[in-house]
């Protein structure tokens, strides 16, 4: 399929006598490591092998995702523990700091598109806290 980004042909090593030392014909597999890697790990095929199946990989769908994952992560690890502490104690399953400002932004675009102002100290402090 010429024309086809990012599709691979899959091969499988059947090359007897996997022991210590083995080479077999020297696949590497799909990736080179498994938490880091966001590409596809190529090797050389004899001429003449069939495929077993064809792989189309999404490059771009899958380097957002390992992005994205990556960057949740990381959040978990550094993130405001006291602030964590206190959405679980509430037992809503909600971040109280972040509904407030929901609540906030929502309420000054209303006053702006009523009052064409915005008054960036709330009346209702109390109420969003």
């Amino acid at each position: 399929m010429p024309h086809l980004t990012d599709l691979y042909a899959l091969f499988v090593d059947e090359t007897p006598g996997r022991g210590l030392g083995y080479r077999g014909l020297g696949y590497r597999g799909l990736v080179r490591d498994a938490d880091t890697s966001q590409d596809v790990l190529l090797s050389a095929v004899p001429k003449g092998v069939a495929p077993v199946a064809y792989l189309s990989f999404n490059r771009n769908g899958y380097s957002t995702y390992c992005r994205v994952f990556r960057e949740y992560w990381d959040w978990v690890a550094k993130r405001n523990a006291e602030r964590y502490q206190n959405t679980v104690q509430h037992g809503k399953n909600y971040d109280a700091k972040n509904m407030l400002h929901v609540f906030r932004l929502l309420q000054m675009a209303g006053e702006i598109a009523e009052t064409g102002q915005l008054h960036v100290r709330r009346p209702n402090r109390e109420f969003l806290l």
